[in-house]
């Protein structure tokens, strides 16, 4: 606030000196031009002692108690530790999917299941990672490790019911992924 008056006064100021020089050729105008020069050289002062400066910042924030601080530093580490342990207990649940899915060795080359998760809780993507050459598979192998991403994605299905993004990684490599306009569907890469 207090730069947007600094810069209106600026802006009356050089508008009231434009209407003196011109009132002065035109010996009109001259009291109201003079009057809106004070105003302004006044609103331009005000708006300076408004301004933060960057040693108001450092004042301000060197005059904070250690208590406040220590409990920002706690809320902080509560914050982290609950995100942690809600990364853990997705990857957790996902590994359990994938183990129960796979112990029968109907998915041979699928060797490890992943799950991003976002700082608010969220799942960001699920990830099947495979480890033999995804481009040797014919269609309905490809499609049936997908199902088997789908399965596993559906432990974290929101609310609306639809899939977390999903993807297929083989040889560090992202060989299939959900539509970026619809997460159900798994699009296979060229």
């Amino acid at each position: 606030m207090g730069m947007f008056l600094f810069l209106i006064g600026i802006l009356g100021i050089v508008g009231s000196i434009v209407w003196l020089v011109i009132g002065l050729f035109k010996r009109s105008g001259k009291k109201k031009a003079a009057t809106l020069l004070v105003a302004s050289i006044v609103v331009m002062i005000v708006g300076s002692l408004n301004v933060d400066s960057p040693d108001n910042e450092n004042t301000a924030s060197a005059n904070t108690t250690e208590q406040s601080s220590s409990e920002a530093t706690t809320e902080e580490t509560d914050n982290s530790e609950k995100e942690s342990s809600e990364a853990k207990e997705n990857q957790e649940a996902a590994s359990e999917e994938f183990e129960g899915l796979t112990s029968d060795d109907s998915y041979p080359y699928a060797s490890d299941v992943n799950v991003e998760t976002k700082d608010n809780g969220d799942i960001r993507f699920v990830e099947l990672v495979v480890h033999a050459d995804w481009y040797d598979f014919d269609d309905d192998e490809k499609n049936n490790y997908i199902s088997l991403l789908k399965t596993v994605a559906s432990e974290f299905m929101d609310e609306d019911g639809s899939l977390p993004f999903m993807q297929v990684k083989s040889a560090n490599e992202i060989v299939a992924r959900s539509e970026m306009t619809d997460s159900q569907n798994v699009k296979i890469l060229d």
